[in-house]
């Protein structure tokens, strides 16, 4: 599953959208690459990971 989310600010950023397909410019399309971790990349470069503490969420 990939998930897209753009450059809003965290007052206005809305959920990001489950998109099938690549990100435009400017946008992190997050990617599970295991259960309990997302890598995120913008423009192809690595953006940033996000990973799951056992028995506390994300």
């Amino acid at each position: 599953m990939t998930m897209v989310s753009d450059n809003a600010s965290p007052a206005e950023a809305a959920p990001p959208t489950v998109a099938p397909h690549v990100a435009g410019s400017g946008a992190t399309t997050w990617q599970a690459v295991q259960a309990g971790l997302w890598i995120g990349r913008r423009d192809g470069e690595f953006a940033g990971m996000i990973e799951e503490l056992w028995g506390k969420g994300y």
